[in-house]
């Protein structure tokens, strides 16, 4: 009796699945079938699924999320209860491109030894840090050959109609503020998270290397017109 049931049991299961061999590789097949389903709650079923081509991984209880495999799109796809996709991890064969998405509003992240890299909903990318606060956010050091800082520069400063402080005026911005004038300062980088605009800086660095220069240009005129009078009064008692 026994071995009567379990010819049967084979016999069932022989018809809902088959084995094959192609020259590739040995294949299981599922005929539209599901394997491991049952009615019950708290079981995970794996069918080949409606709508797309591939496979589905999913609890059978209501208001579970499930798993696919899109092979039509090389991908792995996470929905949620609804089927609504939150998240895939693909690829591109068209752009040969390697794809993280979330499709919510979170972030993608990865970790590896406690440390962290996270790409967030606003487009941000924090290195070492969880909540990036500017499009690149780096907790840490960062080495680089080469960084090039898109800005202007200061040749403003050499045009006929730029405005330039005397050095007295410099001299009574210093003395009443404590810093260069239109440059950033202590209280500057404090409202910015103690944190320097490096682009800005570096204009303003440039516009004070360059005013320097205009003054030490006047300063050596006017040196050079004391020593012709110098000169001139010299001439004049030796005579």
């Amino acid at each position: 009796m026994k071995n009567r049931i379990l010819l049967i049991v084979a016999a069932v299961l022989i018809a809902q699945f088959s084995f094959t061999e192609t020259s590739y590789a040995q294949s299981f097949l599922v005929p539209g079938g599901v394997v491991g389903s049952s009615s019950g709650a708290n079981n995970a079923e794996f069918t080949r699924a409606s709508g797309f081509t591939g496979f589905r991984l999913r609890e059978t209880s209501g208001g579970a999320a499930q798993f696919r495999m899109q092979a039509n799109v090389g991908s792995f796809v996470f929905d949620n209860a609804a089927g609504v996709q939150q998240g895939a991890f693909e690829f591109n064969g068209g752009s040969g491109q390697l794809n993280f998405i979330s499709n919510v509003a979170g972030r993608i992240g990865f970790q590896t030894n406690g440390k962290s890299m996270v790409f967030d909903a606003q487009g941000r990318l924090g290195v070492n840090t969880s909540v990036p606060q500017s499009t690149l956010s780096v907790n840490g050091n960062m080495e680089s050959e080469e960084i090039q800082v898109k800005a202007d520069v200061a040749d403003y400063v050499f045009k006929p109609e730029y405005e330039m402080l005397s050095l007295e005026e410099i001299e009574n911005h210093i003395n009443e503020h404590g810093y260069l004038p239109n440059i950033q300062n202590q209280e500057d980088v404090d409202n910015n998270r103690g944190l320097v605009k490096l682009g800005e800086l570096s204009i303003s660095l440039m516009e004070k290397v360059e005013e320097l220069t205009l003054h030490m240009i006047e300063m050596n005129k006017r040196l050079s017109d004391l020593e012709k009078e110098n000169k001139a009064l010299k001439e004049q008692l030796e005579k």
